[in-house]
């Protein structure tokens, strides 16, 4: 099993996107973290909804935590970037490299070692 730290990182590489807002990548995170740390049974709770969007807001409008919690989005949606980039590297590659031709096989009868070849 997965360490706590990978996990987390696989979900937020699933969920962060360039064009969301700042308070929906904190939102992001928060799920995230409480996800990994208590288990998907937890996000199933009530309140649950409610309690990411008051953490998010609180670390939205405290201006260090909003820098912090920022720059780490920012790294997740960089790294997710370029994986998306290597991936459609791989395909436009696959697509340019010439396909590989058979081996053509000569059939003997037709050539005839006594006939001299002007080449």
């Amino acid at each position: 099993m997965q360490d706590k730290v990978g996990i987390f990182n696989e979900r937020m590489l699933e969920q962060v996107t360039p064009g969301s807002s700042a308070k929906e990548l904190l939102e992001k995170i928060v799920r995230s973290a409480l996800e990994v740390e208590f288990g998907s049974e937890f996000t199933l709770n009530p309140g649950f909804a409610k309690m990411v969007s008051k953490i998010a807001d609180s670390l939205v409008t405290n201006p260090e935590l909003r820098r912090q919690a920022l720059s780490v989005a920012s790294t997740f949606i960089t790294k997710k970037m370029e994986i998306n980039r290597s991936a459609a590297q791989a395909v436009r590659s696959k697509k340019t490299e010439p396909a590989k031709k058979a081996p053509v096989k000569v059939d003997p009868r037709f050539f005839s070692p006594n006939i001299p070849l002007n080449l």
